[in-house]
Order: C-alpha cells, then structure tokens, then sequence
C-alpha cells in the first residue's frame, strides 16, 4: 500500500512522520515494524498476508494531532491511502519532586476517550508521542487536538510514584503548567508453595481493572519480590 500523509490545513505533505504498525496474528500476539515517511510524505507499507489478520496503524507527525487507523477484521486494505493530519496545539510546563526540585527524564503520556469503531480513523496517543523532560524539568507536546476541552496525563520515573494530571488545553497556564511528583512506596513479599517453601522465578503481577499501565516482577531465587515507587492505596497482586 503506498501511503501519503499530508496536513489538513494546506494539504501539504509532511515528511519524517513517524509510523508505528502493529501487525497482529491470529492469537493476540503481533509484530511491530517501525518506519517514517520520505520527504514527500510517503511510505510504503506491507499488505496483510498469512499469518496476519489486521494491521494497526499509528501516525505520529510533530506538531499534528496523532491518529490510528486500522486494516483486518472485516476492513481489507486499499492500494493506496491518504492521511491527514491537523495541526495540533501546545500544553507544557515543568515537572518537580516534593522539594521544588525539577525532575529530569519523567515520561509523559496522553490519554483520550476510547476509540469510536464507526470511524475508519481515530485520534490516538501512540507509542511515539510521550513526552520526556529535560534536563532542567521542562516538558512541551504539540499534538493536542484544538477541540480537546482537557487531557489526561500519566507520568513516571524511575524514583517517584505514578502521578496523573488534567490540562485544560486553552488554560493561560497550559504551556507553563506545574506537576508535582513525590516519592513512591516500595511494596514486598515472598512467593511460596503449600509447605511454605519459596518458589524461583514466579511472575507476580499488579492488576488493574483495565490492565493498562500494570506493572510485573520476576521474583527471585529465594523467592522474594519488590515493586518500587508505588504510589499509595490499595494495591492488588496476582
């Protein structure tokens, strides 16, 4: 399929958009091919063949509201397409610890309202849009659709707690925004059998009521497991 992605506003072609396709097998799993478009906005991209039955597609352009669209289940790939992305507008600000301090290399990521399966494309935060601060705390994503009337974050890092946020998009304060993370609990145990000895290498997983953002550890060989920066609350394992 060739593909040409250009900008809704001038019709313009983008280049160095980026491409993250998810070809999926018939049990669940998938393949991930990654790619960007030339500098006239286009790309090649593999049709669905044995053993794929879908493909999912995320685009990302800087500075563009990012979609997903999606091939397979019913939808049969045409030769070519055309995408075309909005210019998106910007939110940002600084990421600080419980002393003011910025904090560098926190991840954010965006999230929207779930997918509507009548439209052929959707707007979609995928793999290649969060954000990371610098060195000095600050952070700034150009994608943010102009309807948006909130978005919601999620950051990480390494030595803090999961912390979510709401931005209001045409807030004065959206691009100079202040987001506090604090230090995270650390939550251990040992992983046992019925005579109360301690079994290697099981996976003990923390379970949430989507599944989304769970986080996993492979216990060791004497049984014992930690999940560090646990933000506080009740906390299910499995």
């Amino acid at each position: 399929m060739i593909l040409q992605i250009v900008e809704t506003e001038t019709g313009e072609p983008l280049p160095n958009t980026k491409l993250y396709l998810f070809y999926l097998f018939e049990d669940g799993r998938g393949e991930v091919v990654r790619a960007v478009t030339d500098a006239g906005g286009r790309l090649g991209v593999a049709m669905l063949q044995t053993p794929f039955r879908g493909l999912n597609m995320f685009v990302t352009a800087e500075g563009h509201v990012p979609k997903v669209t999606s091939w397979g289940f019913g939808r049969a790939m045409p030769a070519e397409y055309t995408m075309k992305l909005e210019r998106g507008v910007t939110i940002g600000g600084i990421v600080v610890d419980e002393a003011q301090q910025p904090i560098a290399g926190a991840k954010i990521e965006f999230e929207n309202a779930g997918n509507d399966n009548t439209l052929s494309e959707n707007i979609q935060f995928g793999p290649d849009t969060p954000a990371v601060t610098d060195a000095t705390g600050r952070w700034s994503c150009k994608m943010i659709p102009k309807q948006f009337t909130a978005i919601s974050l999620i950051l990480t890092h390494p030595e803090h707690a999961e912390t979510k946020a709401t931005i209001q998009p045409q807030a004065p304060e959206a691009t100079n925004s202040i987001i506090m993370m604090v230090a995270g609990f650390s939550v251990g145990g040992m992983v046992q059998d019925s005579n109360g000895n301690p079994i290697a290498g099981a996976k003990v997983r923390e379970v949430r009521l989507n599944s989304e953002g769970e986080r996993s550890v492979t216990n060791d060989a004497a049984g014992t497991f930690e999940f560090k920066n646990m933000k506080a609350g009740e906390l299910t394992l499995s």
